[in-house]
C-alpha cells in the first residue's frame, strides 16, 4: 500500500514538472535567431551626429512578431510602447498600430518605420531609417543586454 501510495505520488510530480517545463519556453512562435531577448540602444545618431535630446535608456524587445520598445526613468519607472516586427531580408519593419503605443519622440521613428539592417550579430545591431519628416539619416546602434 505505502508503495503504491508513493509511486502515485512520484507519478503525479512527474506530470506537474513537465507541464511547468512545457509551460515555460520563452520563444513562442518559434526560434527568432539573434533578435530574441533584451537589446539597449546604445546611441542614436541624426545626419552622423549624436542626438542631443537620447539619455541611453530606450530598449527594444523582440518576441515572436510583438515587439516592445521600453524607455526606463533615473527613478526606474518604465513606459512601454508596442508594436509588430517583421524582418525581410537587410531590412526590418516595425509597425505601431495602436496610437496610445507610438514610438518615442526621441527615436524619431513614425508609427511604421522600415530600417536598413547594417550589421547583424548576437551582440549588435546596427540599422538606419531615413526619417520622413525631415529626409535626415537616423541611425541606431544596439548591443545585446540580456
Amino acid at each position: 500500500m505505502k508503495k503504491r501510495m508513493r509511486l502515485r505520488i512520484i507519478g503525479i510530480l512527474c506530470v506537474v514538472a513537465a507541464v511547468i517545463l512545457g509551460a515555460s519556453c520563452s520563444r513562442n512562435n518559434g526560434d527568432i535567431g539573434v533578435w530574441f531577448g533584451l537589446w539597449k540602444v546604445e546611441s542614436i545618431e541624426v545626419d552622423g551626429e549624436p542626438a542631443a535630446d537620447y539619455d541611453g535608456n530606450v530598449f527594444f524587445q523582440f518576441q515572436g512578431k510583438v515587439f516592445n520598445m521600453r524607455k526606463i526613468t533615473e527613478h526606474h519607472v518604465y513606459t512601454d510602447r508596442f508594436g509588430n516586427w517583421e524582418e525581410k531580408g537587410e531590412t526590418l519593419k516595425l509597425t505601431f498600430p495602436d496610437d496610445r503605443y507610438v514610438p518615442f519622440d526621441e527615436t524619431r521613428m513614425g508609427t511604421e518605420c522600415t530600417l536598413s539592417i547594417e550589421k547583424k550579430s548576437g551582440s549588435e545591431i546596427e540599422m538606419s531609417f531615413v526619417q520622413g519628416e525631415t529626409g535626415s539619416i537616423v541611425r541606431l546602434r544596439l548591443v545585446k543586454w540580456v
